[in-house]
């Protein structure tokens, strides 16, 4: 069975039941609402009414942009602000395709350790696992 797995560091690891589409959708979009809302891991998309650089952008420290400036120079800062905060708001909307690309392309990121795996049943032998 496939299963969707998230932790972080203050998270235990929480398994959603993505056997079929209609629970790999749901199972997508509650746990981006959770993302987003309890641990407000999309902070840093949020629109702005005016963008300007951060602070760290001002300061050439691009490293630590906050990713709600319009900055774009450097590809971190790009693809924040091209790529990441479009998602975003597609996410926001409900898009189970733009949850799914904004969660893997952030996955390494502190609080975003979301992967796809496998659940195997220890009862089915495993010659019939593979043809399943």
């Amino acid at each position: 069975m496939k299963v969707l797995a998230y932790e972080n560091r203050k998270s235990p690891l929480t398994l959603y039941d993505i056997s079929t589409p209609e629970k790999e959708a749901a199972a997508y979009l509650r746990l981006f609402k959770e993302l987003d809302g309890y641990w407000q891991c999309y902070a840093d998309l949020e629109e702005v009414e005016e963008p300007t650089p951060c602070e760290p952008c001002e300061a050439k420290l691009h490293k630590h942009c906050t990713g709600s400036c319009s900055c774009v120079e450097t590809e971190e800062c790009k693809r924040t602000n091209r790529e990441y905060r479009p998602l975003y708001l597609k996410a926001k909307a409900g898009d189970v395709a733009a949850i799914k690309k904004l969660m893997n392309s952030r996955k390494t990121y502190e609080y975003e350790n979301v992967w796809e795996t496998e659940l195997v049943d220890p009862l089915i032998p495993e010659e019939e696992e593979v043809e399943a």
